[in-house]
């Protein structure tokens, strides 16, 4: 709780070699297995309630600052997104390669879409985000309307 709640706590926890999830090191390979089977199962729910009410499941891999700049999630997704995939009642989108190419486009850098206090987007990042969600979902809506 003190960690959700104090920017000063995240900044002590991350000097002391811990990481958002208050780990000490890698998450180990059986409990990374674990953290796929919970979060893939916690989506397959997601979608049959979806699914029960006539929606498509939309998952958005978002990235921070860091993940863009470097090009990597600082989680592996690999397996969580093969798994999703499979389900042809979920759709996942990975704005990682659009907010990349974005930022290509218009020759700018990660560090302009983020405030600099708490990471999150400021107002150039959410129309980033805004453009490159909906240059992600239109397509998907178009499918579907196509398909009726």
């Amino acid at each position: 709780l003190i960690y959700a709640l104090s920017y000063i706590s995240r900044m002590v926890f991350d000097m002391a070699g811990y990481n958002e999830l208050l780990l000490k090191s890698q998450i180990p390979l059986q409990q990374q297995n674990e953290l796929n089977d919970k979060v893939t199962g916690l989506f397959n729910q997601y979608s049959v309630l979806c699914n029960e009410s006539h929606i498509r499941l939309c998952v958005v891999l978002l990235p921070c600052k860091n993940e863009l700049e470097s090009g990597n999630y600082s989680y592996n997704f690999t397996d969580i997104i093969t798994r999703l995939k499979t389900d042809d009642r979920i759709t996942v989108l990975d704005l990682l390669p659009a907010y990349t190419g974005y930022i290509a486009k218009n020759h700018t850098a990660a560090g302009q879409y983020y405030w600099v206090e708490d990471g999150h987007h400021n107002a150039k990042g959410y129309k980033m985000m805004a453009d490159c969600i909906y240059d992600n979902v239109a397509p998907v809506i178009d499918s579907a309307i196509s398909q009726r």
